[in-house]
């Protein structure tokens, strides 16, 4: 295996790095926004009950639960 080679390697290892960072920025974004449309509803502190196709949250103080 010569440089070239590795190089290539390489190249290809950064791209899906590049690509994971990628969809990582996409699920945050989409849990923030999930979160502002339940802070929207509750405002107490609540933890998370649930995570996956949607986010589902309880509501420490009050029992709302809610997802998005």
């Amino acid at each position: 295996m010569d440089f070239d080679d590795q190089l290539q390697i390489l190249n290809g290892i950064i791209e899906e790095c590049q690509m994971t960072i990628k969809k990582n920025k996409e699920v945050i974004e989409k849990a923030n926004n999930v979160i502002k449309k339940i802070q929207s509803k509750c405002k107490h502190d609540y933890e998370i009950i649930g995570s996956y196709s949607v986010i589902v949250v309880e509501c420490k103080k009050c029992g709302f639960i809610g997802g998005a």
